[in-house]
Parts: structure tokens; C-alpha cells; sequence
């Protein structure tokens, strides 16, 4: 019903940090720029390279969140206060510190694929490969760290094809085609810090990106 307002909100979500990563470690963040396929490029070998193909490696567990423990270290600002408190200091107009009420909000620290397999739950209650997750959850200092476990990624030639797709349509400046004829690397990818708001949640997650949309270089991201 177009006039009864939704149970809750789900904020638009704001990117804080880019890190780029390259072979398990932290790397300089260079954006591939989004180029839609020409009509000559059709139809596209999605098979092409398969061969010289780099999957991604199995990720150990303590690192499915270093680039928030990053993100968290290197902030000059408290980023794992609660929204409500963010807003009382600047009404206030200062950052002394102060008695405050305590906050009724929660803080979350997560990734976007552990959030999209929480929220997908209720569509795929019946049994099946694609809803067998397990979820891992600790708090500590208020704040609630929630995690998917260790990621098995497939090493089959099907998923190989969701990846050559993005190399047909990323290029590394926006005045040259993409070059399809290097390898795939898949350990070689940028993720973002992004901060949102559910209900009386706030969200601090990371999440892969893969390129952005632009007509011209930029460098100060």
C-alpha cells in the first residue's frame, strides 16, 4: 500500500573509506572505470582465458575483517560511537567530554555479503544449497561483530563467467576499452567502508567494488 509508510528504514548507505587489495595484502586504490560493451563485442567469450584464470584464495578467518579493524585504527574519529551521541555533540558544538545518556542504538560491524545472506533468510526458508550459512556473532563493548565464517569460493569454469563478464565492461581509464586479453585475477579487488542505519541499528560493513562510473580520470578517492 502506496500510503502505509514501511516498518523501518534502511538508510542510503555512505562510503567512508577504499582499500584495494592485491594478492592478500592492503594495495594503492585504482578504480576500474564502468564502459558499457559496443555492439562489435557481441557476443562475448565468457570462456576466453580460462586457462590463465587466478581464483581467489582461501581466505583465512582472522582476515574477513581486517579492512574494518583498519578503517576503525586509522579514523581520528570515534567511529564506533553510536549515531544518537554523534548528534548530541554537535548540537552541543563541542567534543568535551560530557556525562551522557546511554545510547540506545546499536552498532554493528560486518561485511555485505554476511548482511545479504541474513536478510535473505525469510524469502528461502525451504532447505537448499543457497541458505545453508552459518553465522557467527560476538559482542564486546557494546558493539556486536557478526561474520559468515570462512568463504569457500568455487574453482569451476561456471564461476569464472561473473567475473570475465565485469573484465568486458571495466576499464583501468575511461578513454581506453577493457582489455580482455590479460588474466582475471581475482585477488586483485577494492572494498569500501560504508556506514547505514536500520531501525535502531547503525551498520559499519565492508563490501567489494567493483568500479565506478566516470567520464574522466580521478585520482583523490
Amino acid at each position: 500500500n502506496e500510503h502505509t509508510p514501511p516498518p523501518f528504514y534502511f538508510s542510503k548507505p555512505k562510503l567512508q573509506k577504499c582499500y584495494g587489495f592485491h594478492d592478500g595484502n592492503f594495495s594503492d586504490v585504482r578504480f576500474p572505470y564502468f564502459k558499457l560493451p559496443k555492439p562489435c563485442s557481441y557476443p562475448i567469450d565468457l570462456n576466453k582465458g580460462f586457462e590463465q584464470y587466478i581464483f581467489r584464495r582461501q581466505g583465512k578467518h582472522s582476515e574477513m575483517q581486517e579492512d574494518l579493524q583498519k578503517f576503525i585504527l586509522e579514523s581520528k574519529e570515534n567511529v564506533l560511537q553510536s549515531h544518537d551521541t554523534e548528534n548530541a555533540k554537535r548540537a552541543d558544538g563541542s567534543n568535551r567530554s560530557q556525562p551522557q545518556q546511554k545510547s540506545k542504538r546499536k552498532l554493528v560491524l560486518s561485511n555485505r555479503g554476511c548482511l545479504c545472506k541474513i536478510m535473505i533468510i525469510p524469502y528461502r526458508l525451504k532447505a537448499s544449497k543457497y541458505n545453508n550459512s552459518k553465522f557467527f556473532a560476538t559482542r564486546c563493548g557494546g558493539i556486536l561483530y557478526i561474520s559468515d565464517g570462512e568463504s569457500n569460493y568455487g574453482t569451476s569454469k561456471n564461476d569464472t563467467y561473473h567475473n570475465k563478464f565485469m573484465q568486458t565492461c571495466f576499464s583501468d581509464d575511461p578513454d581506453l576499452d577493457p582489455n580482455t586479453n590479460v588474466p582475471v585475477n581475482e585477488n586483485k579487488f577494492i572494498r569500501g567502508i560504508f556506514r547505514s542505519t536500520i531501525k535502531e541499528f547503525d551498520l559499519l560493513y565492508a563490501a567489494e567494488i567493483p568500479g565506478i562510473v566516470s567520464n574522466h580520470v580521478i585520482d583523490d578517492m
